[in-house]
């Protein structure tokens, strides 16, 4: 099975500026920053659980790039 790529980022997503800062803080720098993510103990591999109810924003709405 073949992962899926998009070119959408964080900044596409509107509002929940506080959400956005704490997942790039907590989540992806460790991850695109060898240095902080062994000062952090994260690791390369897993993911990442959004855990809220139907429309509250998770992910894009089918059709759009």
């Amino acid at each position: 099975m073949q992962a899926e790529s998009s070119a959408l980022t964080l900044a596409d997503v509107g509002g929940m500026e506080q959400v956005k800062e704490r997942l790039t803080a907590s989540f992806m720098a460790p991850l695109r920053n060898p240095e902080l993510r062994r000062l952090c103990g994260k690791h390369p591999r897993g993911g990442l659980l959004l855990y809220r109810p139907p429309g509250s924003g998770k992910t894009t709405p089918s059709g759009r790039p």
